[in-house]
This record gives C-alpha cells, structure tokens and sequence, in this order.
C-alpha cells in the first residue's frame, strides 16, 4: 500500500506581530520538524491538545499556508506527484481537485446567499473536470443521497438547516469534485454527541464508497481512536507519538499520549507542573531546543531540555519520540 501524503521534517513559524508598519522578528513556532506517512485508502488521525499545530499541519499539506522548511509531497492514484518545494500556481489548483477540506464550524464555511446547488459547483465549475451543467445537476442530486439529505434541498440555503445538516452538506461540497483525499478538521466537534455518531458513520461509508484517505484532526480520544487506522499524538509542533489506533489506545509509551488518555472523562485526574505545582503552559513563542514535553513531564533528565527525541521503534509499528522508552 503507497502513501498518499508525506510530510518530511516540515517547519513552520507565524511571525507573532501583524500589520504594515510591524516589527518582525518575534514567532510563534507552529510546526517544529514533522514527519509522518498516510496511506492510501486509510485514515490518520491527528490529536493533540489546542495550539499544538494540528490545524496548520492540516492547512500546509493543502497549500493554504507555506511551509519553511523541510517536504510535503502527494502522490495521486493516477500517478501524478505534487511536491510541495517546487509547486507551481497551476499544480496547486489540481492538487486542491484531488484534496478537500472540511471545516470545523459549517455555519461559517458556506455562504449563507448561495443555495445548496450553488454552494456544491461554484468551485466545480472552474475544475477541469467540469461535465456542464444539466450533468452537474445530477451529480449534486446523488451526492445530496449519499450524504443523508434530498435533492429537493438544492434549493435551500444553509440557513434553513442545521448544525449537523450544514456539515452534511460540507461533506457533499467536498466529495462532487471526486477527490481522493480529504481533511477533516474537528469536523465533529462542535455537534451534539448523537449527531457526532451520524457524522461519523457517514464518513466511513463515503471512505468506502469514494475509495477516500482521510486525515482526521481531533482533540476527543474516543472518536479517534475508533475511527482512525492510525495515530499521530503532536505536542508543541511534534509527532511524539505514532501506532496504530489499537495498540496505541492499549499501550502508550510517551508521557504525554499517558496524560492525555488519563484526561478521558472516565478516568480523569489533575496533572500540575512538577517543579512549581501549578499548572504548566509550553512557550510557542520561541524555538523548540528540547523535548516539547519536557516542563510538563515527570520523568525528565537533563538530556530532555537540550535534545530534541526522535521517533523511535518501540512496537511493531508503534513510534515514539523519549528519551525513556521502555524505561516508564
């Protein structure tokens, strides 16, 4: 099985100020060296807690924001390769054919002064793949039953819906151009939880139907590792941890992937900064020179502030970036 999407030691900073007469030279350090494959046909998921840089890493792979450093490459189905380093305008239009993506909050992606039909083809309409519009007609009536809605709903706006109807109708937008990949970013997280279990068997029916790899940003532990084939756990712009859903929802090495299942609601206890008692923030503001879960982590040696870990094999495709491993 190829790889669809690879990301090679990717670097990306925000400068921290903003406006035409600010000064530069002050960052927030969004992507610190990240490095993982998705495979095709497949689902990753991505979690972390807020600002750890799951929605930039989604976002680079798009082209929506430039990378600094390091590769983003696609290989599509076809045999056709979009590297992100040497992208042109024209290689990012037909990349953004093969990818979509799915917003977390649907009442702020879709223009509430389209209708439905509108919404679905006005991106459409400038793909190469464009078939006319009495074709598109039909194609917009059949992914409107594929995605739990009626084609007679064509003509409304999305304001007459809701929340878990507008995402329904995010879905669609995103599957009427044949992608081969999509990105849902905490595309559940704003519904109520029985909506979120329809939404989410919708997307592994349309993963099956579609023939669609999928990458799926999340901060809730239990959606993802139910729905994901694999996990990437990131702190502080890092993969510090990476398995297959199963055995990473079994065995976590990392302290921090610990912590965050510890924070699942069943099992919740209170973790404070070891040295000071209270509770511990990480610094986006300046480059990472150790572990990024170093302040937090009560099994730190000094190695931990001055060397950045890599991912290393702990399983039988289990990866994880301590010093420690096997040790805790």
């Amino acid at each position: 099985m190829d790889n669809i999407l690879t990301y090679t030691d990717v670097h990306k900073r925000f400068n921290l100020e903003s406006g035409l007469f600010s000064s530069f030279g002050r960052f927030v350090y969004a992507a610190n060296g990240i490095s993982f494959k998705i495979k095709r046909g497949t689902t990753y998921g991505l979690v972390g807690e807020s600002g750890c840089g799951k929605t930039t890493t989604a976002r680079l792979g798009v082209g929506m924001y430039h990378h600094d450093a390091g590769k983003i490459v696609y290989r599509g189905s076809d045999g056709s390769s979009f590297d992100s380093e040497r992208m042109e305008k024209a290689q990012l239009k037909k990349l953004r054919q093969k990818m979509k993506y799915i917003f977390q909050d649907p009442a702020k992606s879709l223009n509430p002064r389209m209708n439905i039909y509108r919404i679905l083809t006005s991106g459409y309409r400038h793909a190469e793949s464009w078939p006319g519009e009495s074709e598109a007609r039909r194609e917009a009536e059949q992914i409107m039953l594929d995605v739990g809605l009626s084609p007679g709903d064509l003509s409304r706006r999305p304001t007459d819906f809701s929340g878990g109807q507008r995402q329904r109708i995010s879905i669609a937008r995103a599957l009427i151009m044949k992608p081969e990949f999509i990105i849902c970013d905490e595309v559940v997280s704003a519904l109520d939880v029985s909506i979120q279990s329809q939404i989410l068997n919708l997307l592994m029916d349309i993963r099956g139907k579609y023939g669609l790899s999928i990458l799926f940003i999340a901060h809730d532990l239990t959606v993802t590792s139910w729905f994901c084939d694999r996990i990437g756990v990131m702190y502080r712009g890092r993969i510090v941890e990476e398995a297959a859903a199963q055995d990473i929802a079994a065995d976590r090495f990392h302290p921090y992937t610990r912590l965050l299942y510890d924070s699942i609601p069943s099992r919740m206890m209170i973790h404070r900064d070891r040295k000071s008692g209270t509770a511990a923030e990480f610094d986006s503001g300046r480059p990472l020179t150790g572990c990024p879960f170093e302040h937090r982590c009560p099994y730190s040696v000094p190695r931990c502030t001055e060397e950045v870990p890599e991912l290393e094999k702990v399983g039988d495709g289990h990866l994880s970036a301590c010093f420690r491993n096997g040790e805790i």
